[in-house]
């Protein structure tokens, strides 16, 4: 049977209404070429965010495609590595994730995603945070910032928390199911197709 890749993701504490960080990872092999143009992960219903996780949001309107996003640091709310092969520059991209002013009435937030390559150039792409029509908490990036050289996509791994009083980024449900986990799914869309997968995170009441 072909290789399939490895994704899992958690919440840290995965206790009841915790409020927590949320960890992710993806390893390859993902049987496409190049790195992903798409990112898409939701958390089932019960979740809760909010943008008042942070003191200060981004101002999306002045994050530019490529060079310093600009957002100030009371916004970030996540650090990751993506790392990539191949014949371009290939090598480890250093993500930092900032929590920004909506671009859409139906957001909670605007995530900005902010890359540094291994050419040291810094890109930029904006994605929306909002709970969707069967009330799961989504993030869903329609363009990434990742590419621009021919690299693939190794792995990548990224952990998500702001805390702001009563507010947190991620709030887990009430309820911790007989199960033992709550529900997820994270997809990784490529030019050749889509990787997506159905995970499982642990919880405790």
């Amino acid at each position: 049977s072909a290789q399939r890749p490895t994704i899992k993701m958690s919440v840290s504490p995965n206790k009841v209404k915790a409020k927590s960080t949320l960890k992710v990872s993806a390893k390859g092999p993902f049987g496409q070429n190049g790195l992903p143009t798409t990112l898409q992960m939701t958390l089932q219903k019960g979740f809760s965010s909010s943008a008042k996780s942070v003191t200060k949001l981004c101002d999306t309107n002045a994050v530019a495609p490529v060079g310093p996003s600009g957002c100030p640091s009371a916004s970030q709310i996540g650090t990751g590595t993506a790392d990539t092969s191949g014949s371009g520059a290939p090598g480890a991209l250093a993500l930092t994730m900032y929590l920004g002013k909506k671009q859409q009435s139906t957001d909670i937030a605007s995530v900005v995603l902010s890359e540094v390559t291994t050419t040291s150039v810094e890109v930029n792409g904006i994605g929306h945070l909002f709970k969707n029509s069967s009330g799961q908490i989504e993030i869903q990036f329609s363009t990434l910032p990742l590419g621009g050289t021919p690299v693939n996509l190794d792995s990548i791994k990224f952990n998500a928390h702001a805390v702001n009083g009563k507010n947190s980024l991620i709030k887990n449900p009430k309820t911790c199911p007989k199960s033992k986990h709550w529900k997820g799914t994270f997809t990784l869309g490529f030019t050749g197709g889509n990787v997506t997968k159905n995970t499982k995170l642990a919880c405790t009441k």
